[in-house]
């Protein structure tokens, strides 16, 4: 599984913190979330124009990983692409690298 991350998971000591990993366990390249906006340092929202969410993508996560950081997030795994009970919700996106290859990923969206 790979995530894409726009705030404070960006953080790599943050992120292994969060996850438990040791520090470099992570593959993690720049990336952007193509017709995205940002609308704060917490909250981006989908667009129709040409703008994109700059980021990075975290490769190879597993399920303890993403399980670790869904409740990080406040994101109910049972149901994270819509549970409106979730501070962010959880989707697969199509997100570019810095190196112009496509990747799908999960990426959390804020629900307020």
């Amino acid at each position: 599984m790979h995530l894409f991350v726009y705030g404070t998971l960006t953080d790599e000591v943050f992120l292994h913190r969060v996850t438990k990993r040791p520090f470099g366990h992570f593959q993690i390249i720049e990336a952007k979330l193509p017709e995205y906006k940002r609308d704060s340092s917490i909250k981006i929202s989908k667009c129709d124009h040409d703008s994109a969410v700059n980021g990075r993508l975290i490769l190879n996560l597993d399920k303890n990983d993403l399980d670790l950081l869904d409740y990080y997030e406040s994101c109910n795994t049972n149901n994270a692409e819509s549970d409106q009970n979730n501070w962010y919700n959880r989707k697969i996106v199509s997100v570019i690298t810095s190196d112009n290859k496509t990747f799908n990923a999960y990426v959390y969206i804020p629900n307020f």
